[in-house]
């Protein structure tokens, strides 16, 4: 099993406008074989003292069967045609792949 924990920083102000696609992309990307988890989430002001609010991110937490299930996912035309239709409103992307521990 994969954990994935990628972090989306949008350009200012196009939250609005990148919903839509991520969650058209969200959908497809569940359906995928060996999708065990894919959901997507922004900050909340929690009030907890050491939360990090970083304005203008997504959170994308997913998990899979396996590492080959996401690089399929990743190689795929979905994937590609996501990152095509969001490039600009996405300043920069960074993706952590981890296996779990407990």
């Amino acid at each position: 099993m994969i954990h994935v924990i990628t972090t989306v920083k949008l350009n200012p102000g196009s939250l609005g406008e990148y919903i839509p696609m991520l969650q058209k992309f969200v959908s497809r990307s569940r359906s995928e074989k060996g999708c065990l988890s894919y959901n997507a989430a922004v900050d909340v002001d929690s009030d907890i003292a050491i939360q990090e609010m970083v304005p203008d991110t997504v959170m994308l937490i997913e998990i899979w069967e396996s590492l080959e299930c996401l690089k399929a996912h990743f190689a795929s035309d979905s994937s590609e045609a996501y990152r095509e239709s969001v490039k600009d409103l996405v300043s920069m992307v960074t993706m952590r792949v981890m296996n779990p521990l407990a």
